[in-house]
């Protein structure tokens, strides 16, 4: 029912026309996934229950946005896997949008979510239909060379186990349902560097075509992390001034936004109902 009336929502605030796209997540049944084909089985709910969501959304003149995060902190920290969004991984998009090939759904890039998995976000970029990525997200990441990484690997997450005997054993686990992985969240050019190619990354999007916003997502554990507001906007600031060069013109007061914007459409000015999975024959 949220999904139907945000849709409704962007569709009354002119939709595509205004480039007012509903961003939402799918999530992962576990009780599929660990079944003969588990990952096959999730492909066909989606089917099921996305292609009336995006169907509605296409009559609405709305696009629907996936980000290619994991959610890997959606489920206890006591649970063995991380991977909790479908369309975490490429293959996984590339599948849903040949099940569903409506253009009213595409993706919001997050290139700190495959760095992190040691992919290559440009590469990925490369590998994509840029028709279906409609927002890229700006956030860092550092992978850590740590004692965890050393003690699980790379390929799984760390695995909550009774804290004596880890302390028996001297393995280290995760502190909490957002610590299975080894990395931390950065803001670009805050704190040090990261282990994204800022340059290359933009440089590859703008050479795809990519004309859509860079949305800053501050989840810095030196900027956000902190609670503190300063440092914060720090954060902020800081991933502006290293990405300025990149993707700004050069004025006379220095790199600089152009302030170009295509003109706001009119809204929709009828009402239309809200409807719900029932309305749609689900």
């Amino acid at each position: 029912l949220k999904r139907y009336a945000i849709i409704r929502i962007a569709h009354l605030l002119g939709g595509n026309e205004n480039d007012v796209k509903v961003g939402t997540f799918v999530g992962y049944n576990h009780e599929l996934g660990v079944q003969d084909s588990g990952f096959q089985k999730n492909l066909d709910l989606l089917a099921q229950v996305f292609s009336r969501i995006v169907g509605y959304a296409e009559d609405m003149g709305v696009t629907v946005l996936y980000e290619n995060c994991p959610m890997e902190g959606w489920m206890p920290a006591t649970t063995p896997t991380t991977y909790n969004n479908l369309p975490a991984t490429l293959a996984a998009r590339k599948l849903m949008y040949t099940l569903i090939p409506s253009m009213a759904h595409g993706e919001t890039y997050d290139p700190s979510h495959d760095a992190w998995q040691g992919v290559n976000p440009s590469e990925v970029l490369m590998a994509s239909d840029m028709g279906r990525v409609h927002r890229i997200h700006i956030k860092g990441t550092r992978n850590l060379n740590n004692n965890a990484r050393l003690h699980w690997g790379s390929l799984y997450p760390m695995q909550a186990v009774d804290p004596k005997l880890a302390e028996r054993a001297g393995v280290p686990t995760c502190q909490h349902e957002w610590d299975r992985h080894h990395y931390e969240p950065m803001m670009p050019g805050f704190g040090g560097s990261d282990s994204i190619d800022w340059r290359a990354f933009t440089m590859t999007a703008r050479e795809l075509g990519y004309a859509g916003p860079l949305v800053m997502e501050n989840e810095a554990t030196n900027s956000k992390g902190t609670g503190n507001m300063g440092a914060t906007m720090q954060g902020f600031k800081a991933g502006v001034f290293c990405l300025a060069p990149m993707v700004w013109t050069l004025g006379n007061d220095g790199y600089q936004f152009s302030g170009q914007q295509r003109p706001l459409a009119d809204a929709a000015t009828k009402d239309v109902p809200l409807v719900t999975m029932k309305n749609l024959g689900a």
